[in-house]
């Protein structure tokens, strides 16, 4: 039987925020009768500091480096709602120990650490790295010493992954499907790719152009620029001569920016649609003097826009709570990374304590496999054997604001998206 982690760290969560008495959030439900205090409910009762044996929760993040957008946001978003869950009393009574080692986005950095964290701080688990490269060069290391591994990355999982879990859905679902059936509503009947010359901006191709065959949407034609080059006017008149009716930049992060302005500068004004690695608050501030009248949009996730959320949303009160808390300690907005990180630490640290005492990796691996089913800040989690991430889609559409902010526009169930790269067999596992 799967047990609704996601009630149990909400309940704790919300007894420790919510005491009217007291503003530092000392007061909370005591930690043993957690599994009787559902989201939304609060509680007069107060805990004692947890004191039992503690989990030891190990992460390898890109605190800074390249990837610091990520790991920043992910350390911080670790660190309190650890700081949250002792408050409240720990989890069964045992309080979380967190040890943050920063990858510099490295690689060779990130085995380094990883290696340091197992012999010197003997974690129950791993959450990291930050991205797909650091990700799996830890892989070989935690597999070695038979830990779980939680990457934060969307990157496929690997076939051989005993150990190893994602924190994101399947990528050719928000890379492709989603984006794909938003302009198949919206009526657009032709999609360009502009993409960047990596192994990222290869795999959004592939995605794209394989999700589009399956929605029966025509190529607008491919276009690639270096992650590097400023200037892609080039690249853009040769879409405008295809006449697209959506331009999809087919890339991550600050490569969008030539983009845009390149857009501007041929009188391309058609829609973008920017793929989910480029769904942050950093790139919206990026952005914000670059939008074409007709659009900028992306799929993100519930946090960046929790205000907006129907009051009927399963997941709107504990990703409200955690997200003013993280605001008030760190003075910004979280972004879908801190979600990512939240659950992570949540679903390890939970199955740990149900399992009591210093459990194997092994044990840990198939305990989350058979018994986790997590409705959590980022998605719903239901493992299994063969699936060690979420077979969930949020389905958020944003569109991005003259403010550097989003706009909901559209919140999709996972059954309403079709699996147009499953039906083409044409996207990236």
């Amino acid at each position: 039987m799967k047990f609704l982690v996601g009630l149990v760290i909400t309940g704790l969560l919300i007894a420790a925020c919510g005491n009217d008495d007291d503003s530092s959030g000392d007061g909370a439900t005591d930690a043993t009768e957690a599994p009787q205090t559902t989201a939304g409910e609060s509680s007069d009762t107060t805990a004692e500091a947890a004191s039992g044996d503690p989990i030891r929760i190990g992460a390898v993040l890109s605190v800074t480096g390249p990837a610091s957008t990520l790991g920043d946001q992910e350390a911080k978003a670790l660190e309190l709602r650890a700081e949250q869950i002792n408050e409240a009393g720990g989890i069964e009574g045992r309080p979380i120990e967190l040890q943050i080692e920063d990858d510099e986005s490295s690689p060779d950095r990130a085995v380094e650490v990883t290696r340091s964290l197992l012999s010197d701080f003997e974690p129950h688990a791993i959450v990291g790295g930050s991205v797909t490269a650091t990700c799996y060069a830890m892989k070989p290391v935690t597999e070695e010493a038979e830990i779980v591994q939680f990457c934060l990355s969307g990157a496929p999982v690997p076939p051989d992954h005993p150990f190893y879990f994602s924190a994101m859905s399947q990528q050719h679902r928000w890379l492709g499907d989603l984006p794909l059936h938003w302009m198949e509503e919206q009526g657009y009947e032709s999609v360009a790719c502009l993409a960047t010359d990596d192994a990222s901006g290869q795999q959004y191709i592939q995605t794209v152009e394989g999700a589009a065959a399956g929605a029966g949407l025509e190529a607008g034609g491919t276009e690639v620029y270096g992650v590097q080059d400023v200037d892609v006017s080039a690249q853009l008149t040769s879409i405008r001569g295809n006449n697209p009716d959506i331009v999809y930049s087919c890339t991550s992060g600050k490569p969008v920016v030539p983009a845009l302005q390149g857009a501007q500068q041929v009188g391309l004004d058609v829609p973008f649609w920017l793929g989910s690695g480029s769904a942050s608050l950093d790139v919206a501030g990026l952005i914000k003097d670059l939008l074409p009248e007709a659009g900028v949009f992306t799929g993100g996730e519930k946090i960046q826009v929790y205000e907006q959320l129907p009051d009927n949303d399963p997941q709107k009160e504990a990703i409200t709570e955690f997200a003013m808390a993280y605001e008030e300690a760190h003075g910004k907005r979280p972004d879908l990374f801190a979600a990512a990180a939240v659950d992570a630490l949540d679903m390890l640290s939970q199955s740990i304590a149900a399992l009591g005492g210093d459990p194997a990796g092994s044990d840990l691996a198939t305990y989350m496999e058979d018994e986790v089913d997590h409705t959590g800040l980022q998605l719903i989690y239901d493992f299994d054997a063969e699936n060690h991430r979420s077979q969930f889609l949020s389905g958020i559409v944003l569109k991005f604001t003259a403010e550097g902010g989003f706009e909901l526009v559209e919140q999709y169930d996972d059954a309403e998206v079709p699996t147009f790269c499953a039906d083409s067999g044409q996207c990236p596992s």
